[in-house]
């Protein structure tokens, strides 16, 4: 008859795993709390690779108020590159120059995602002694010249913060 079958085509079973970087931060929220105008509090974040191939930090920023810098920790942008599961640290500084409330962001951008924590923190006014006297005039009554008549006088510190008395006089 002369037919031939038709040459079957050869098949496989395929499999693979993809590989991509895939970037976290911990935490991704941090509140410095209160913090003295002219002060300083700082916080590590530490910036993973959760993924399956090397992870490349392009930028590392903070968005809002100038009152949060980056001041320190292992991780660089551009250079840091990391294996997958190995972390870095980002070192972030709170500095209030007044006593508001302050939020921004630290932005860390990679090839495996754009990651952010949320940032806050309140700059308080600083402690300060207060010096307080009685009110009105002391009355030491009559005097005879070339004499006295001593009078106490109470001096109080109603401030937040101690007070240390240099010298104390009157005036004639």
């Amino acid at each position: 008859d002369g037919l031939q079958p038709p040459n079957p085509k050869p098949q496989s079973a395929l499999t693979g795993t993809g590989v991509a970087p895939d970037a976290s931060i911990d935490p991704v929220t941090y509140a410095f709390g209160d913090v003295t105008v002219g002060g300083t509090a700082s916080t590590t974040f530490t910036v993973g690779n959760d993924g399956t191939s090397d992870l490349h930090i392009s930028s590392i920023g903070i968005s809002g108020l100038p009152r949060f810098s980056v001041t320190g920790g292992t991780c660089s942008a551009p250079g840091t590159v990391l294996p997958a599961g190995p972390d870095c640290t980002i070192e972030i500084t709170f500095a209030p120059l007044s006593a508001v409330t302050s939020n921004g962001s630290l932005v860390v951008v990679t090839d495996g995602g754009t990651v952010s924590a949320t940032l806050s923190g309140t700059g308080v006014a600083g402690a300060a002694p207060i010096a307080s006297l009685p009110a009105g005039p002391i009355d030491f009554g009559t005097v005879v010249i070339g004499s006295s008549n001593p009078e106490d006088v109470t001096l109080t510190n109603t401030g937040d913060a101690p007070s240390t008395l240099h010298q104390a006089s009157s005036a004639a």
